[in-house]
């Protein structure tokens, strides 16, 4: 079963269960560490929002990655898949245009989708 299956799966179960979708946010920042946060200590960066969630218990405390470049860490972040499975190695490169991103199945599932930054 592909990611775009199994996350419509959960998507449709979890609209069945309540009756307003949930809203989701992903949030993603290039060459940043577990330290580069206001709550973490980190004595220049000002991050006022993050340091909201995180008095409300949302910690963002440990990242993992696909690629030690951006554009197959993104690619694996839209499409579930490792770089290798959807065709791209370096930053710069494209992904396939057969891949299903996350975007497209939850387009599927009623939501509306935006990219930013």
């Amino acid at each position: 079963m592909n990611f775009a299956r199994v996350l419509l799966f959960i998507t449709l179960t979890a609209q069945a269960v309540t009756t307003a979708p949930p809203n989701i946010v992903l949030v993603m920042a290039d060459d940043q560490g577990w330290g580069d946060m206001a709550y973490k200590g980190h004595p220049n960066v000002k991050t006022p929002n993050f340091d909201a969630m995180a008095k409300q218990a949302v910690r963002f405390d440990q990242f993992h990655s696909a690629a030690p470049v951006c554009s197959p860490t993104r690619g694996s972040v839209m499409t579930g898949r490792t770089p290798n499975r959807f065709g791209c190695f370096s930053w710069g490169q494209p992904i396939r245009p057969q891949e299903i991103t996350i975007a497209q199945a939850l387009k599927g599932a009623g939501y509306h989708t935006g990219h930013f930054g």
